[in-house]
């Protein structure tokens, strides 16, 4: 039975938060594996797909989403690697950060025993946004699990966010459907996502979720 994750308001926002990334699973077009592995940090959800012999590519999802994010590109990215998208820790989604990293340290140590866990030695990492800022922490602390390492639009990571950054906040303290639109019009190069199961993602992440990332960029 899956543990109740700290991250979720209630059991009832949880029940509906889950049912909204399972949704959007629905967009995923290639064959994929859900797998639960435990850490001293919490039980990771980690998605497979791509061939069993092809290299490993981790994927880091950006900031209040979740691994469901990558549909889009998944397709070509398993092409040629195994891929591994994992829910970051003390984000929403399918990941319990049931004792959450509090240091660089402890974030690097998460990764490499998810490393451990799914017999990784060393792999690609595609990151975006606060994925970005978790892979490069990692590459400072695990240089030799690192071969490649692909930022998107690192969050804090080589610059100071922006101003625009404080949007994000209207929809904590307003958490509707309005201003989830506000921010991901802000969020996004155009003006949404482009599927509607990603911006319900978005929107009940506001709505269900609470912030608990202890390690900032």
């Amino acid at each position: 039975m899956r543990p109740i994750s700290p991250i979720f308001k209630s059991a009832k926002a949880e029940k509906r938060m889950l049912a909204v990334y399972d949704e959007a699973m629905k967009l995923w077009p290639i064959p994929y594996e859900e797998r639960d592995v435990y850490t001293p940090y919490g039980s990771t959800h980690v998605i497979i797909s791509g061939r069993n012999d092809a290299p490993p590519l981790i994927l880091l999802h950006c900031a209040l989403m979740t691994s469901a994010i990558w549909s889009p590109i998944i397709e070509v990215l398993s092409r040629n690697y195994r891929t591994y998208a994992i829910d970051v820790i003390g984000d929403v989604g399918k990941t319990v950060p049931s004792n959450p990293p509090t240091t660089e340290r402890d974030f690097a140590n998460w990764l490499v025993t998810v490393y451990e866990k799914l017999n990784i030695e060393k792999a690609n990492i595609l990151a975006w946004s606060f994925g970005g800022f978790v892979a490069t922490n990692f590459s400072i602390y695990e240089p030799n699990r690192v071969i490649k390492l692909g930022l998107l639009a690192p969050f804090a990571t080589f610059v100071k966010g922006g101003i625009g950054f404080l949007a994000g906040f209207i929809p904590f303290l307003i958490p509707t459907r309005a201003t989830a639109r506000f921010f991901e019009r802000k969020l996004c190069y155009k003006s949404n996502f482009g599927f509607k199961a990603h911006s319900e993602i978005l929107y009940e992440r506001f709505r269900s979720a609470k912030v608990i990332f202890k390690v900032p960029p």
